[in-house]
């Protein structure tokens, strides 16, 4: 159920300090955040944008003329992308070093096909903008009007269906994806290519979500490593599911909470 947000830091003893309020009472959804040398931006679906100085420990919300729900950093800009109407394939770019200014006209739009975009990750010195249908890099090309274009020649035909399932694991990109022939099917970037990563007994049970709630679009994915391994986490609270990639040996497994009151698993607690 929607409820209030708050930005908090964790102490070294492990306490927290309250830093401000990021929603009341319509609270529903993944926060974003990103951050610079004196700032942190924050990203939280129905607001604009939030700022935090760390100089100051102040939280102020943006007048950004804008919706977003995601925002990044690269080479000194935070990169935001717009819910507004007609917009939902536009990015806004902040001014350099400076995440309380964002001029009205310096925004792109992801066009290589009509899409929306549904996530981004920043990664190598790019910005990837992953729409439902299709993936395009962006790199700074230094352009003194905008400095963020396209790679030309390499658009992949592989979208994304959650948008916080896009992270970085390693060196590379991995995401929960969505075609124009279906969705379940998991991503890695090698370089500008695709590798299918799940498999078709992961792929039927992550289609069969599809009728929960949100079906899959909530899904969150993380990473960590263990004991030389790394991991890719994907859960999907709607179908109360959690499926984990080791990167390392190239397998696949189920994770859960065992609930004992009723005898079952649920989603992983962790996030």
């Amino acid at each position: 159920t929607a409820s209030n947000a708050y930005l908090c830091e964790i102490n070294s003893d492990g306490s927290y300090t309250n830093r401000g309020t990021l929603a009341t009472n319509l609270w529903a959804g993944q926060a974003f955040m990103a951050y610079n040398e004196t700032q942190l931006c924050i990203a939280c679906g129905p607001q604009e944008l939030f700022i935090f100085t760390f100089a100051t420990n102040v939280l102020a919300q943006l007048a950004v003329g804008f919706t977003s729900p995601h925002v990044v950093y690269m080479d000194g800009y935070f990169i935001a992308t717009s819910t507004d109407a007609g917009e939902r394939q536009r990015f806004y770019l902040s001014a350099l070093k400076d995440g309380t200014v964002w001029a009205a006209l310096d925004f792109e739009e992801s066009d290589a096909e009509p899409d929306i975009i549904t996530a981004m990750v920043t990664q190598h010195n790019e910005a990837w903008f992953f729409g439902q249908n299709g993936t395009m890099p962006y790199f700074n090309s230094g352009n003194a009007d905008f400095p963020l274009e396209p790679i030309k020649g390499q658009f992949m035909e592989g979208g994304c269906g959650a948008q916080a399932s896009a992270i970085k694991v390693g060196d590379t990109m991995m995401w929960l994806g969505h075609e124009t022939s279906g969705r379940g099917v998991i991503w890695r970037a090698d370089g500008y290519r695709l590798s299918r990563i799940s498999t078709y007994a992961i792929e039927e049970a992550i289609r069969s979500y599809s009728g929960s709630p949100a079906g899959i679009t909530d899904a969150v994915a993380w990473s960590y490593q263990d004991q030389g391994h790394e991991f890719y986490v994907l859960n999907l609270p709607s179908a109360n599911a959690t499926w984990v990639y080791d990167v390392t040996e190239q397998l696949w497994h189920e994770r859960g909470t065992w609930i004992t009151e009723t005898a079952e698993y649920e989603v992983w607690h962790a996030r």
